[in-house]
């Protein structure tokens, strides 16, 4: 991020949801008046905390129960899912990967 062309404001973002991210106790007044001098509102960043602390934390049920990621081919084929169905797939699927979790396994491996 450091040498690629992109705009302050998205750099700024990307700096604040980094830090947020990995650190987010050592965030403070400094950090939100980088955000704003970059040329974002107050709505951009609850929007910015919103959607970082939601990915965090679908991440960490991801990596805590752990469920399987899809490969790149099985992201595609549920976007496409969720682009004909709508949200109805992703309630199959959820059910689905919480029957592939809870399966017995061999604890001695």
């Amino acid at each position: 991020m450091g040498t690629a062309e992109v705009s302050e404001a998205f750099r700024a973002a990307v700096v604040y949801a980094r830090k947020l991210t990995l650190d987010p106790t050592q965030l403070g007044p400094a950090d939100v008046e980088a955000f704003f001098a970059a040329g974002h509102d107050e709505r951009a960043l609850y929007f910015l905390v919103f959607v970082t602390a939601v990915f965090t934390m679908s991440n960490r049920i991801v990596q805590g129960l752990g469920l399987t990621t899809p490969s790149p081919a099985g992201l595609h084929e549920a976007v496409e899912r969720l682009h004909r169905q709508g949200y109805a797939g992703t309630e199959q699927y959820i059910r689905a990967q919480a029957a592939h979790a809870s399966a017995p396994r061999d604890r001695r491996a």
